[in-house]
């Protein structure tokens, strides 16, 4: 019978500074797995000269008990992997959720299978060898996956065209970026993810209004709830909106509409904009999308058709992703 695994974390221990800036890391590993009931076990992997000293810290409940031995003539990377394929073979490659923040590869002391479930993945990775190394590692179909740097401020490498193509991340449907991604309009156009949010975009204005554009006739991404650019500091919204039938929100739709603008308001992607506009498709009556202006660029799945007293409307609403964890 497998283990239920709710959470493992795979994590380099790292030493910073005052201010909180990452300046060093050391010789630790830990792997943390936690199952239910509230229960969960640590693992610490240490190099001390030529072996290995493992600390072990195991909680059910309000239970705790603690441990530790030595593995004589051991690479701490080695027994961390060993150790983590033991863990994953027990749970039948099936986890909830996987955290993973390393700067070394561990290609040389571990040979991983793929992942045959994994629902949520976050990953703080700082080489395009480690990324791929992982990447392969993961199940095809996934509901988050979240990328971002770990020790330093961009993923040393640059992440080919070949990476947004690859199913883990072109079937996720929910997609995440906190570091540096060269994302082309090319690439933007022909996500398929139900959201996608990124700190650093190479995405343009002319980009965006073909997005905007696609959708608006049918053929776009139809599926998608939202973009979230948070840093899109060259916006122009003469060329976004170029072509395109808009509404601003004035008075009068705050009016008509203020519960749907509290909410909106509420979301932590929006508690800062310029302004907001609706833009209604052509093919699907009644349907909408919410572009949002400021210092971050947002397009929302906001405007769907319902039936109210026999008769077709507009029901706005905010996608319930953007208030998931």
């Amino acid at each position: 019978m497998p283990v239920k695994v709710r959470r493992m974390v795979i994590s380099e221990a790292t030493v910073y500074q005052k201010e909180r800036t990452c300046i060093n890391k050391t010789n630790t590993i830990r792997v943390g797995t936690n199952f239910k009931y509230s229960s969960c076990i640590v693992r610490s992997f240490t190099q001390k000269g030529s072996d290995t000293h493992v600390s072990v810290r195991a909680c059910l409940g309000a239970h705790e008990s603690r441990g530790q031995f030595v593995l004589e003539s051991t690479n701490y990377y080695a027994a961390a992997m060993e150790y983590v394929d033991k863990c994953l073979k027990k749970c039948n490659y099936e986890l909830d959720r996987l955290l993973v923040q390393m700067t070394d590869n561990p290609f040389s002391h571990c040979k991983l299978e793929r992942l045959i479930r994994c629902d949520n993945v976050e990953m703080g990775i700082d080489n395009i060898e480690l990324l791929n190394w992982w990447i392969q590692k993961l199940p095809e179909k996934m509901k988050r996956f979240e990328l971002y740097t770990f020790m330093y401020d961009h993923i040393h490498g640059p992440i080919s065209s070949n990476f947004l193509s690859l199913p883990q991340i072109k079937q996720v449907e929910h997609l995440g970026f906190s570091c540096e991604v060269s994302l082309t309009d090319e690439q933007f156009l022909n996500l398929r993810n139900k959201t996608m949010s990124s700190t650093d975009v190479s995405v343009t204005n002319e980009g965006v209004n073909q997005f905007l554009r696609k959708w608006v006739k049918g053929k776009g991404n139809q599926k998608f709830e939202y973009v979230h650019f948070s840093d899109f500091g060259n916006q122009n919204r003469n060329i976004i909106l170029q072509g395109l039938q808009a509404r601003e929100w004035d008075d009068e739709f705050k009016r008509e509409q203020t519960d749907f603008v509290k909410k909106f308001k509420n979301s932590s992607f929006f508690r800062r904009y310029d302004s907001c506009f609706q833009l209604n498709s052509s093919v699907h009556p009644f349907e909408s999308i919410t572009l949002v202006f400021g210092y971050s660029l947002s397009i929302v799945k906001t405007g769907t058709k319902t039936v109210k007293k026999g008769k077709a409307i507009t029901s706005y609403s905010v996608p319930r992703s953007l208030f998931m964890d």
